[in-house]
C-alpha cells in the first residue's frame, strides 16, 4: 500500500516539538498562577470523584482497562466541573483546549496518585518494584503457617483430586465472564472425579514445561530463593483454593513473602497488562495465602531447531543479541514425560558434565530429545491484594460452590454442552436445475421461441415489464449496494412525484 502522507522534515518535526514544549510550558506555568485554594479545591474534588467511582465500580476492577476508565472517567468529570462552576470557569476560560487538556492532566494525575496511594492500591504497575522493607517476623509466620498446613504437591493425583473438592484460583475467573464459562466451571465441577493422563499438550505443556526456567530465571535476576507449594485451601472458606506458581522465602530479599505467578505464552503478545483472568487468579492466591504482593512473570520463549542454529547464535549462554540460552533434557520414564534443566548461564563444559550425570541418572535409552531454547521477551509487574474486589467476589463464588454441592447430588445433565449438529445442505441440487430451467424460460427465452408461446405462459404487461427491467436486474448484481439503494430511492421519489 502506497503511503499517501508526506513524510516530516527534521525541521518541521523540531518545530512541532517546540510548539508541544511551548504548550506544556505554558501550561505548567499557568498551573502554577493558580492560587493555592483552588489546586485544593480541585485536587479534593478529584480525589471524591476517583473515590466515588471506585466504589461504584468495584465489580470492574478485575477488568484489564480499569485504570484507564478510571482516569478518563474522572477527567471528563473534572471538565465538566471546571467548565459549568463558578469561578474555575472564568479562570479558565481564556484557555486554548490544548492547554486545558495539559492543566486538568496535571491535576488527574495527582489526584489518581494519593487515591492509589491512601486508599486502594492499582490494578497494576507497570514494573515490579520494593514498596517498603518486608517485616521479617511476621512473613516468617506466614511462610511457616502456610507449609504447615496439608497440601499435595502439585500435578500429583492427590493433587488433582483435593482441586476438585474446591474452586481453585486459576478457574475462579470464569465465575466472573459469560454465562457458558460459569455453566462450565460447573458441569466440570459436578462430574464425577476420575484420574486421567494430566500430560498436556499445546499452550498448557508449553506452560508446565518453561515454568522450572521462569523460576529461575526471576531468582537470577533478583538475588532470592522461591520455594514451590501445592494446593492449600483457605482457612475460612474450603471451598477456595490455590497453588501459587511460588513465594519468596529469602529473608535477606526485600521481595521476602512475595507471591509469584508465571504465564509463558506461545503466541499471545507480552502487555505489561495481566488479562482478566489471570489478574483473579493473583488476588485468590494472595487471599487464600495471606499475602499482599504478587510479581506477575510473563515469559516468552523459542526453541531452535538444533543444536548448530543453538550454537551459531551468540555465546553458550546468550543470543548474539543478549538474550539468555539454555537447553532442556526430556526424558520418558514409565510413560511420564521427565524434564530436566540445566542451570542458568552454564559453561558448555559444566553442560557435558551435567548432561552426562542426566544420562547415568535416567538412562541413555529414555532420553527423548535435547531442548535448545532462548528467552526472547519478558516482563514483570508488581500486583498488590485487593481487599474490596475479594470481598465482592467470595460471596459470589461461595453462591456457585453451593450450586455445585447441591447439583452433584440433584443433577446437573441440563448443564452438558449442547452437541453442535453436523449441518446438512438444504439445497437439493434437482430442484436446482428445475429451477434453472424455469428461470431461464422465464427471463431468457430461446430465440425460437415465440412470443406467443411467451405470451401463453404470462400476461403481457408482465412480459413487457420483466424484459424492460433485465438490463436493471444485472446492474443490481454487479453495482455497490449503497449505488443500487440510491438508484432505487431516486426511483420511488421520481413515481411519487409522477403521481401528484
Amino acid at each position: 500500500m502506497m503511503n499517501l502522507i508526506k513524510p516530516l522534515t527534521d525541521e518541521e518535526l523540531d518545530k512541532m516539538n517546540d510548539e508541544i514544549e511551548l504548550e506544556e510550558y505554558e501550561a505548567e506555568e499557568y498551573f502554577k498562577s493558580i492560587d493555592e485554594e483552588m489546586k485544593i479545591e480541585l485536587f479534593e474534588f478529584c480525589f471524591e470523584m476517583f473515590n466515588n467511582l471506585h466504589l461504584e465500580t468495584i465489580h470492574l476492577s478485575c477488568e484489564e482497562n480499569f485504570d484507564d476508565f478510571m482516569v478518563t472517567n474522572v477527567t471528563s468529570m473534572l471538565r465538566v466541573h471546571c467548565d459549568t462552576v463558578e469561578p474555575y470557569s472564568n479562570k479558565l476560560s481564556n484557555l486554548s483546549d490544548e492547554l486545558k487538556d495539559i492543566v486538568f492532566e496535571y491535576i488527574v494525575t495527582y489526584s489518581e496518585k494519593m487515591f492509589y496511594t491512601h486508599v486502594t492500591p492499582r490494578r497494576s504497575y507497570d514494573k515490579t518494584f520494593i514498596r517498603f522493607k518486608p517485616n521479617i517476623e511476621k512473613v516468617k509466620q506466614k511462610i511457616e503457617y502456610i507449609r504447615s498446613k496439608p497440601q499435595p504437591e502439585q500435578r500429583t493425583d492427590a493433587w488433582y483430586e483435593s482441586r476438585y473438592n474446591m474452586i481453585t484460583a486459576s478457574s475462579v475467573g470464569k465465575i466472573f465472564e459469560t454465562k457458558s464459562a460459569l455453566n462450565s466451571i460447573i458441569y466440570e465441577k459436578c462430574k464425577p472425579f476420575t484420574l486421567t493422563n494430566q500430560t498436556s499438550a499445546g499452550a498448557l505443556g508449553w506452560g508446565i514445561k518453561y515454568e522450572p526456567v521462569s523460576v529461575m530465571f526471576y531468582e537470577s535476576y533478583y538475588k532470592c530463593k522461591v520455594e514451590d507449594f501445592g494446593c492449600i485451601t483457605h482457612d475460612k472458606y474450603s471451598f477456595l483454593g490455590a497453588s501459587p506458581d511460588g513465594i519468596v522465602v529469602s529473608e535477606d530479599s526485600y521481595r521476602y513473602g512475595r507471591m509469584l505467578e508465571i504465564k509463558n505464552p506461545i503466541s499471545r503478545k507480552i502487555t505489561g497488562n495481566p488479562k482478566k483472568m489471570y489478574w483473579i487468579q493473583m488476588q485468590m492466591q494472595m487471599e487464600v495465602c495471606n499475602m499482599n504482593e504478587c510479581d506477575f512473570l510473563e515469559t516468552k520463549f523459542s526453541e531452535y531447531a538444533n543444536d548448530e542454529e543453538f550454537n551459531n547464535d551468540g555465546t553458550f549462554s546468550s543470543t548474539t543479541q543478549g538474550q539468555l540460552k539454555g537447553i532442556i533434557l526430556q526424558f520418558t520414564i514409565d510413560e511420564n514425560t521427565v524434564y530436566e534443566y540445566l542451570p542458568l548461564y552454564s559453561s558448555e563444559t559444566e553442560y557435558c558434565i551435567f548432561k552426562n550425570e542426566m544420562l547415568i541418572k535416567y538412562g541413555e535409552e529414555n532420553i527423548v530429545r535435547t531442548i535448545y531454547y532462548k528467552l526472547d521477551h519478558y516482563s514483570c509487574i508488581l500486583v498488590l491484594r485487593n481487599k474490596e474486589w475479594i470481598s465482592y467476589a467470595i460471596p459470589k463464588i461461595e453462591e456457585v460452590w453451593n450450586t455445585i454441592v447441591k447439583e452433584r447430588v440433584d443433577g446437573y445433565d441440563h448443564r452438558a454442552p449442547k452437541e453442535r449438529k453436523k449441518k446438512t445442505c438444504m439445497i437439493d441440487i434437482n430442484d436446482m436445475n428445475n429451477s434453472q430451467d424455469i428461470i431461464t424460460e422465464m427471463f431468457c427465452p430461446d430465440m425460437n421461441t415465440s412470443d406467443d408461446k411467451i405470451s401463453d405462459m404470462f400476461p403481457h404487461d408482465m412480459i413487457t415489464s420483466q424484459r424492460a427491467s433485465q438490463k436493471s436486474i444485472m446492474k443490481v448484481r454487479t453495482e455497490s449496494f449503497d449505488e443500487t439503494s440510491t438508484k432505487l430511492n431516486t426511483t420511488d421519489e421520481e413515481s411519487t412525484n409522477a403521481n401528484i
